[in-house]
């Protein structure tokens, strides 16, 4: 959340650098959200940053593992250290 209001906070001071380079920090997190239907990347995304555990409940089910990769970049390039 942080470096999202950061993003929001230098477009709206008018420091497209900062809000540009933020955008692309973030944008693979972004896309990885979405790699199956929501909450599941975000769930396992959550269980990697050690903060809740990847339960879920029917007719949810975990995320598929072979996205496992791509996501845990995408927090690394995001900033998040797991």
């Amino acid at each position: 959340p942080r470096a999202c209001a950061e993003l929001v906070e230098a477009a709206a001071r008018g420091d497209f650098s900062t809000a540009r380079a933020l955008h692309h920090r973030l944008a693979p997190l972004v896309a990885a959200a979405f790699v199956e239907s929501n909450p599941l990347p975000i769930k396992a995304a959550l269980a990697l940053m050690g903060r809740v555990r990847n339960v879920l409940r029917l007719p949810l089910v975990p995320m598929d593992p072979r996205h496992e990769p791509a996501l845990r970049a995408a927090l690394a390039t995001a900033g998040v250290t797991l």
